[in-house]
């Protein structure tokens, strides 16, 4: 199987995309099988939502969890060569959604390690270079904001004063 960026010379140039939201009911080889009629419409470009590791079931991709991996429930690394390869086949680019600042903060800590790591050391953390974080602006303390209450319950405090 070609690397991803073997392929880029017989592309067609940028002139439209077509985004297509990724998720473990809608994969990298269901999307390969959709790219020829996307051709067909004229289509130069697969616009796919983030596809790193994000929380086990997202729907959407954004609360990633590992930025090193792509998304196994995707089809992982193999999946998107398949996908890169019948793109090519067709002239069509792939541009992939990548937000570094959407992260999970959920738990068990091992879904995010490197972002616990940096909310309990701070820039002691050996992950801390991976965030923008001012920590002379922040007097070497980490500000996280939440909210003292459910969603709705915090909008509707917010609301009436």
């Amino acid at each position: 199987m070609a690397d991803v960026t073997d392929a880029t010379a017989d592309l067609r140039p940028l002139a439209s995309t077509y985004r297509l939201q990724l998720h473990s009911g809608f994969t990298f080889d269901d999307a390969a099988k959709i790219v020829p009629y996307l051709a067909e419409l004229g289509v130069t470009h697969l616009y796919l939502s983030p596809i790193l590791t994000a929380v086990p079931g997202s729907q959407h991709g954004y609360d990633v969890v590992d930025h090193s991996q792509i998304n196994r429930e995707l089809g992982g690394r193999e999946g998107l060569l398949r996908l890169s390869d019948a793109a090519h086949q067709y002239g069509l680019g792939i541009i992939v959604d990548v937000v570094p600042n959407h992260m999970a903060l959920v738990p068990p800590m091992w879904h995010n390690a490197p972002v616990w790591e940096v909310l309990s050391e701070g820039k002691n953390s050996a992950k801390a270079h991976w965030f923008d974080v001012d920590w002379d602006y922040l007097d070497d303390e980490f500000g996280l904001p939440v909210l003292g209450a459910p969603l709705g319950r915090s909008w509707r405090m917010a609301k009436s004063r």
